[in-house]
């Protein structure tokens, strides 16, 4: 019986192995998984930071050609009034 004890033994001390290292090789994936999500949500928040930025620059944008728009339909308003007068003081002086 002896033998049997010693492969008992033996069988005991690697399957402790194996296991130790299945613990091991279980952490080791665990750490790059969370390494990637880490990773992934750097990046995520990044992308944010940027679509909240380009998003300002539109909203800082359209005010500006709304303002720019409003200021041509003023300009041809004034050019339209400017053309009226002038044309009445001509009709004016023909007369």
């Amino acid at each position: 019986m002896d033998w049997q004890e010693k492969y008992l033994d033996k069988l005991d001390r690697d399957i402790g192995e194996i296991k130790a290292s299945l613990r091991t090789t279980e952490e080791r994936i665990a750490n790059i998984v969370n390494q990637a999500l880490s990773e992934m949500r750097d990046r995520d928040n990044q992308r944010h930071q940027e679509y909240l930025s380009i998003k300002d620059d539109i909203a800082s944008t359209r005010r500006w050609v709304i303002g720019i728009v409003i200021s041509i339909f003023i300009g041809i308003a004034g050019l339209a009034i400017a053309n009226y007068q002038f044309i009445t003081s001509l009709v004016q002086l023909l007369k």
